[in-house]
């Protein structure tokens, strides 16, 4: 009996776990909606002008849309990761308790110990994908911001 209500107790974390992730990735969702918003209001300015050659503008916009994209790939990072954190121990625990065989269970009684493993291993690849595109995404950076002014720019902007 006290094994049954400390299993109950740990699916409801885990439950409490999940609709509490969800929420803050929703909210990271919509911040990241109104930071995109925000973005394409501002204005492109575009001249044919040749003094408006030395115009750094545009390299600027790239920095910062390149630095924004990071920032999002950071958020997925710590969300995945987040989720890893919680899915470890789950997993641990998941498979070290024994099949139910009771007939009340039906034929997939033990879905929840097969799944969560592979579960771990798709956050696991998840974080390793966000990991690969952040570096994908510092190449460009790095060669738009080979001068010491365009960093300095695109905090002032």
């Amino acid at each position: 009996m006290k094994g049954q209500g400390n299993q109950e107790a740990k699916k409801e974390n885990v439950k409490k776990k999940k609709k509490e992730e969800k929420k803050s990735l929703m909210n990271l969702l919509e911040e990241a909606s109104r930071l995109r918003k925000l973005k394409q209001k501002r204005p492109k300015i575009v001249s044919k002008k040749p003094e408006d050659s030395f115009d750094i503008s545009r390299e600027v916009d790239l920095m910062i849309e390149i630095k924004d994209i990071r920032d999002e790939l950071n958020i997925l990072n710590n969300l995945f990761d987040q989720q890893r954190q919680v899915l470890e121990p789950f997993t641990r625990f998941v498979t070290k308790t024994p099949p139910a065989n009771n007939a009340d269970d039906g034929p997939n009684a033990n879905t929840t110990a097969r799944t969560t493993p592979s579960l771990l291993g798709a956050i696991k690849r998840q974080i390793e994908y966000v990991n690969r595109m952040n570096v994908d995404a510092d190449r460009p950076y790095q060669r738009v911001s080979h001068t010491k002014l365009l960093p300095v720019l695109c905090e002032v902007y």
